[in-house]
């Protein structure tokens, strides 16, 4: 497991290399939030609107058009990308490819795959869950056809940018920095799995159980790892995490979640309940290990 997904010379992948790699990824992070806020007051204190402000308490915009809100919180992952691009190119001398597999060529084909898969699972398991409750989703009288096509053409552009930067970070460097001292898949994906989970408790929907919350993150951390490092490449896992995060934004609205009031196509309509919830996710992830496994079998690097 030292070397994961790529071949090259170690020289140039020290502790030294890794630890100036995270600094300079999360010193774009932070340029990212930086010009996220700036962008926030802005056209909060440009749009002549008395009632859309900014709370420099909690550091957001109140009333803002949640259009606009997902463009720019969005587009602080292409500094988060910017970043990667400069320590994996430049302190480590490859390419972002290395981050995802050790052949020379993306397959595409192989995540457009994990996408396809993983929205078909979620789609059973809605299905199925609203066959035998029939409530928690009702349509979304407020969402108009025009408004559902400008968050479609903003979802087909910012969310696989945001799902594949993760991917890049999560999946790629910080896996490919454990797998140079430790050797159990089991044990990089946990801890991979705990710092995903620990860096989505600041969402809405912790609201509900912080605990089980945090430990639905926390499964979809573990087995998105774990599968990228069975089948030696995180291409399925890029494809299966733009799939949950595109079909969330598109037809679920929760007001107690990051895309908070997006006009998507269907609105929870009562309580979430998260031991249903976290059962699910781990039906969902659980499933599409086992598919991925049989579809492509298990990398023995």
């Amino acid at each position: 497991m030292t070397e994961v997904y790529w071949k090259t010379d170690s020289r140039k992948n020290s502790w030294k290399r890794y630890i100036s790699s995270l600094l300079v990824i999360l010193l774009f992070i932070a340029l990212g939030g930086v010009v996220y806020g700036i962008g926030l007051f802005m056209f909060t204190d440009l749009d002549g609107n008395s009632n859309t402000y900014f709370d420099p308490v909690l550091g957001s915009a109140v009333g803002l058009s949640p259009f606009i809100d997902f463009a720019l919180l969005h587009a602080t992952y292409l500094f988060w990308l910017l970043g990667i691009f400069i320590a994996i190119r430049f302190i480590h001398k490859r390419t972002i490819r290395s981050l995802i597999t050790h052949r020379e060529r993306l397959d595409w084909g192989r995540i457009g795959w994990g996408f396809g898969v993983f929205i078909g699972i979620y789609l059973v398991l809605n299905l199925v869950d609203w066959l035998l409750f029939k409530e928690g989703l009702s349509l979304n009288k407020e969402t108009s056809p025009s408004q559902f096509l400008i968050l479609l053409a903003l979802v087909l552009v910012f969310t696989p940018i945001q799902t594949t930067v993760e991917e890049l970070f999560f999946r790629g460097f910080l896996v490919q920095w454990l797998g140079k001292g430790l050797r159990s898949p089991i044990l990089i994906a946990l801890i991979i799995a705990l710092v995903f989970g620990s860096l989505h408790f600041a969402n809405p929907e912790m609201g509900r159980s912080a605990v089980l919350v945090g430990l639905e993150y926390i499964v979809a951390g573990f087995m998105l790892t774990f599968i990228a490092l069975k089948t030696g490449t995180a291409e399925l896992s890029i494809g299966a995490h733009a799939a949950n995060n595109m079909f969330l934004f598109l037809f679920i609205s929760d007001e107690l979640s990051v895309g908070g009031k997006l006009p998507a196509v269907f609105s929870v309509s009562g309580e979430v309940d998260p031991v249903s919830s976290l059962i699910g996710s781990v039906i969902m992830f659980g499933g599409f290990y086992w598919v991925s496994v049989r579809r492509y079998g298990v990398w023995r690097g």
